[in-house]
């Protein structure tokens, strides 16, 4: 998520207006997964089909107006409500905070109750769901897991303090380092990779909201920089009295628009995203396309991964710097994500919100620090074992102090080339 002083698609579906719940009208929910295509992207993962079924099944559930009014109804205070729910993934069981290996549809609320008579009727979650698919029938376990607030990794936070993180100017400036627009509200996000595509052009990649200051449409308003905007190392946050100005790396290119809600919407078929990523093509000049890594630059082989439950992974980012995870969910439908998106024709920042389906769901492996944090957004996640990347770091939550429990959200790679026409991540052995 990228750093901002001021608080504030590929593939997504054809756009429609919803209707704002209310106690008596809930939202229209997820749209149902395309089972095929969802299994074809995820053919390595060990994906299984009921997974998928039984999490529509849970839409229908929680998303259904006879639950829905009469969860509100029956909400008194103390208690959790309708909203207390951010969405599901399919990962593994838990036990004591321990995975069991066993698959499991993972449902992320705001707050997990452990006394059921502080959930109204309508709200409760089951705890497991019986699906029938090709003539069989499947009882799929659903655990439920607390990840807290939810929201891009900006950083209009200033409270935010650096782990380690790679915050300062560098020439050249490794993939993983601060950057940002040389215009707008001053933040500053993450310098996620170098990619090309069939022409050979050069581009740098990160998200929609680091590079284009949340391009998208906001019921009738238009959002976001335009094309042209130059993009600058380091990030306007993080300009010092020793470098007081930022080294123009790239232009900004291409973005994909994101479909923004006002606070209080609901996830609707139609307004579900699921890509929130940017290029900016660049002539290499002050950039390299190797990564910061423990002790060193590292590589990064040039053809995309797909991310799969249980794989460890790593990222370099801008206030975190190195980290080390675990894959704990895919197919993550989830939201609302906060953005604060600028207004072209006032300047300022509009706050919205999104969702999205088809993400998948990141946690720390070092006990009390957060896989990433405020301005580590646009940071690309690779795989430990052979630093294939596999994610796009755009959003997380914390359900602890400082993240310390928190998890993060990534864009699978594959989705994010698709969208640009990308055909690999440039490295060592790409040709000039």
């Amino acid at each position: 998520m990228a750093k901002q002083k001021s608080k504030g698609a590929g593939r997504s579906s054809t756009k429609r207006t919803p209707t704002k719940p209310t106690p008596e009208q809930p939202p229209a929910g997820y749209p149902p997964p395309d089972v095929e295509r969802v299994m074809a992207d995820h053919e390595s993962s060990g994906l299984r089909p009921e997974l998928l079924i039984a999490q529509q099944r849970l839409n229908e559930i929680l998303f259904d107006a006879k639950n829905w009014e009469m969860a509100h109804a029956g909400k008194r205070p103390g208690m959790v409500g309708p909203t207390n729910f951010l969405g599901s993934y399919i990962g593994t069981k838990r036990i004591g905070g321990r995975s069991t290996g066993k698959w499991a549809l993972v449902v992320m609320v705001r707050r997990k109750v452990r006394d059921e008579r502080r959930v109204p009727a309508g709200a409760m979650i089951p705890k497991r769901i019986v699906v029938e698919y090709a003539g069989k029938s499947y009882i799929v376990p659903v655990d439920v897991v607390e990840v807290g607030q939810t929201g891009t990794r900006d950083n209009w936070n200033d409270d935010v303090d650096l782990l380690e993180g790679f915050n300062v100017f560098e020439n050249p400036a490794l993939c993983g380092t601060t950057i940002s627009p040389t215009t707008g509200p001053a933040l500053s996000g993450t310098f996620g990779a170098v990619v090309t595509n069939a022409n050979n052009d050069r581009f740098i990649l990160s998200n929609n909201h680091v590079l284009a200051g949340v391009r998208g449409t906001f019921g009738g308003t238009k959002t976001g920089l335009p094309d042209g905007t130059p993009i600058g190392h380091p990030g306007q946050r993080d300009l010092t009295d020793d470098h007081p100005n930022q080294l123009t790396v790239g232009t900004l290119t291409k973005v994909v628009p994101l479909i923004l809600l006002s606070p209080g919407s609901g996830p609707s078929p139609g307004v579900i995203n699921t890509v929130d990523a940017a290029i900016a093509k660049t002539d290499m000049n002050g950039l390299d396309y190797e990564f910061h890594g423990v002790g060193g630059e590292e590589e990064i082989l040039g053809q995309p991964g797909v991310p799969t439950n249980n794989m460890l992974v790593k990222k370099a980012g801008r206030t975190t710097g190195f980290t080390e995870g675990r894959v704990t969910g895919i197919h993550a439908q989830h939201g609302p994500i906060g953005y604060n998106a600028v207004n072209p024709n006032t300047g300022q920042l509009i706050s919205a919100e999104a969702f999205f389906s088809d993400v998948f769901v990141i946690e720390g492996t070092d006990p009390g620090r957060p896989f990433s944090w405020f301005g580590d957004s646009g940071s690309v996640i690779r795989a430990q074992d052979d630093g294939r990347g596999v994610g796009l770091l755009f959003a997380g939550s914390s359900s602890g102090p400082f993240g310390a429990s928190s998890v993060t959200f990534a864009i699978p790679i594959k989705t994010v080339f698709a969208a640009f026409g990308l055909t690999q991540f440039v490295n060592f052995l790409t040709p000039t």
